[in-house]
């Protein structure tokens, strides 16, 4: 019998700029079959040319960018990637990011289509307050016919897939109620096993509470309010657009590093003070594989994870983030075992082993 001949496509397949790639690039390595990849030819977005795996043999489409203005760049690009996938021959594509349902819509043959955030839910959501809000609604307006394009082309895309992946139930629950349709759960993937074999520094040498993500959405303006509040601990903000350290005051603003252990070799607690509706707590399952504690926002995913002690309801309530760091400082010593046992349902092994059989059962393929 002959074997299926499989597409992956990812904007960023072969840069390792986010949990997104990360976890698909993990997957990847772990099935068997004749695989074909394609991306995007990326050299300005998140500074991906920095970011390149070498020896990821991925065929890249040139395109045009415009990365501030992600839909327009989705809308002049439209019919270059979806040309291409037009004419690639193929029995199943898997693809996943924003640009997904260029590849899906064009493509003749069996399609998987990984979900993995908010923005593949057909909304624009909007978390600012006051003059930032208006700034944001502004930016929503002036890309709204390209948005409009956008929905159309992902509507689609959710009515055409052989199957969809969700990275968490609430991302399953989001796509039933928006688009009633069903979809499977494979968690992001996390060699949680891997992770409970590294001996972290001690304590004394991890002084940080660190935010991984230095975009306002991902609540950098929060852990600063916190910082000036707890004068005498040390904050660290790791970002992609942090070109050098720096530190003012008790904040050490940090570049993204390609080894996020660098990162967690310095952390004491991990902050997640999210103002979107993240899909799942991967960095709060990183942390706790190593032994490390999180705190964050209740949004979306979070709560599948992460439990109430380690939860904040009101993102911008500095004073219950002040209290709740304090409540995990005293109690420091019983979490490290307990976080490691619970983070390891969420292994890499057993998401592999469930999209395996997933795979041969709505698919008829083994991988």
């Amino acid at each position: 019998m002959k074997e299926p001949k499989i597409l992956i496509f990812d904007k960023f397949l072969g840069y390792g700029v986010g949990g997104a790639q990360h976890s698909f690039h993990y997957l990847l390595k772990n099935l068997s079959g004749k695989f074909k990849f394609v991306g995007c030819d990326v050299k300005k977005s998140f500074s991906a040319p920095k970011y390149k795996i070498e020896d990821f043999d991925v065929e890249r489409i040139p395109i045009k960018e415009i990365p501030r203005f992600p839909y327009l760049e989705f809308f002049i690009n439209r019919k270059r990637v979806s040309d291409f996938f037009c004419k690639s021959s193929g029995d199943f594509l898997f693809a996943q990011s924003l640009w997904a349902p260029l590849a899906i819509n064009s493509f003749s043959g069996k399609a998987v289509y990984f979900v993995r955030d908010e923005y593949n839910l057909n909304r624009v959501p909007n978390y600012f307050s006051g003059l930032k809000f208006l700034a944001k609604e502004i930016y929503i307006f002036s890309q709204s016919p390209f948005l409009k394009q956008f929905f159309s082309d992902n509507k689609k895309t959710m009515e055409k897939a052989t199957l969809i992946i969700a990275n968490s139930n609430f991302i399953k629950n989001q796509i039933f109620k928006i688009f009633n349709r069903q979809s499977e759960v494979i968690y992001p993937i996390i060699d949680v096993l891997t992770l409970q074999k590294i001996n972290l520094p001690p304590l004394r040498e991890r002084p940080f509470l660190t935010l991984i993500g230095s975009e306002p959405i991902k609540g950098s303006e929060v852990v600063k309010k916190i910082a000036a509040e707890m004068k005498d601990k040390q904050f660290m903000i790791v970002g992609r657009d942090i070109a050098a350290p720096r530190r003012e005051e008790n904040i050490l603003y940090q570049p993204w590093l390609k080894d996020p252990l660098e990162v967690y070799k310095k952390t004491k607690i991990l902050l997640v003070p999210s103002l979107i509706e993240e899909a799942f707590a991967r960095v709060p399952v990183e942390g706790a594989a190593l032994g490390i504690p999180s705190l964050a926002s209740k949004k979306g995913g979070m709560p599948e994870f992460l439990e109430e002690k380690f939860l904040v309801r009101d993102i911008w309530n500095i004073e219950e983030w002040v209290e709740k760091i304090l409540d995990i400082e005293k109690n420091y010593s019983d979490y490290a075992e307990y976080l490691k046992q619970k983070s390891l349902k969420f292994d890499a092994k057993n998401q592999v082993e469930k999209f395996k059989k997933i795979s041969r059962e709505k698919l008829n393929l083994n991988l």
